[in-house]
């Protein structure tokens, strides 16, 4: 027994097919925008810390002893490099 298509079949898979890849697009540029948000936040945070270690470093490098502490916020290995530098 052969199915038979009726005329309106074919354009609604095409529609289903249509819509699926549309949902697919839009969560796959959903997730890559989230990742590049979270590097970014990462990024932000570490070359934060380093850039803050820096400027101690550079105070202390022209004598000057009289620099603040800087808070230590983090337990990553940048939390762990300024706690070493404050003491």
């Amino acid at each position: 027994m052969e199915k038979q298509s009726r005329p309106g079949s074919e354009l609604g898979e095409k529609q289903s097919e249509t819509s699926d890849e549309i949902i697919t697009l839009v969560l796959v540029a959903s997730g890559l925008a989230i990742g590049v948000l979270i590097a970014i936040l990462i990024a932000r945070s570490v070359t934060g810390a380093v850039s803050r270690m820096v400027g101690m470093i550079q105070e202390i490098a022209t004598n000057n002893l009289t620099v603040d502490d800087l808070e230590i916020a983090s337990r990553m290995k940048s939390g762990r490099l300024v706690s070493r530098l404050t003491k």
